[in-house]
């Protein structure tokens, strides 16, 4: 496994103009009554690829789309599609539900307990239950005439953990992307199916990040490389829980890899 440092980097937002339009998907399980937003969709002409990105604890699929959201990844989507316009990118919004570590109800895949320790007391249903929804996501863009294998699943923090999960998936999927994220449910006896056992994986950490420490970060990394999967990481040297010009490359660089225009 290569680990490759990043020096710090100043991240500097670039504003591009594209407007985002919705997409009907199919109705995804109900949990608690939680309810699952319509996602945001992103395309030009006819993509012959996806992306599935997911966000983080309390953001939504604005703060990656919206140039203006005030996050360090503002403008991210359009960005990447200007960039890559063979590629679909779908945006999904968590639901509302209760956050055991913020005290308050908050857009989440699922309830966290605390910052140390953070494989105790996981939410295994609330963890099924999101990877169960972007399962249908991934279905919906194979309806579409894109297969699985052309399907890149990634997210931040929250959202990075269960793109892990989707490695679980019968569906051969074009690559995993995980940002200052962890792996969840390590414990069980499948992390990755047969399926996707050769599936390019890249896991992205800050190493002053408070938010995922960044020694769950590097341990998911040995975890899936013990496991003999496709794991590359790198590592972002003073960056926090946030992202940064360099990552945003490697991101769109990852992408491109995984997913090249046919």
């Amino acid at each position: 496994m290569n680990v490759l440092r990043i020096p710090p980097q100043q991240s500097t937002l670039i504003s591009r103009s594209l407007v985002a339009k919705g997409t009907k998907t199919s109705p995804c399980h109900a949990m608690a009554q939680l309810s699952y937003p319509s996602p945001t969709v992103l395309e030009k002409g006819n993509p012959d690829a996806a992306v599935i990105y997911l966000h983080g604890l309390g953001d939504s699929a604005n703060g990656w789309v919206d140039e203006n959201s005030g996050k360090s990844w503002a403008g991210t989507g359009p960005r990447l599609l200007s960039q890559l316009p063979n590629v679909r990118f779908v945006f999904p919004t968590a639901p509302q539900r209760p956050c055991t570590l913020k005290g308050q109800v908050l857009t989440g895949w699922y309830d966290i307990h605390s910052v140390e320790g953070i494989n105790t007391r996981e939410d295994a249903a609330g963890l099924r239950e999101s990877q169960r929804y972007i399962e249908e996501l991934v279905q919906a863009q194979v309806a579409s005439g894109i297969p699985s294998d052309r399907v890149l699943v990634g997210g931040f923090s929250q959202g990075g953990a269960i793109s892990l999960l989707m490695l679980r998936s019968k569906m051969k999927l074009a690559g995993v992307l995980g940002m200052s994220t962890y792996l969840p449910l390590w414990e069980e006896d499948t992390i990755i199916s047969p399926e996707n056992r050769s599936t390019p994986i890249l896991i992205c950490h800050g190493d002053d990040d408070q938010g995922v420490l960044y020694k769950y970060g590097q341990q998911t990394a040995e975890q899936l490389q013990k496991l003999g999967a496709n794991v590359g990481f790198k590592v972002y040297a003073e960056m926090g829980h946030s992202t940064c010009d360099q990552e945003m490359e490697d991101m769109k660089n990852f992408i491109t890899k995984c997913l090249p225009p046919k």
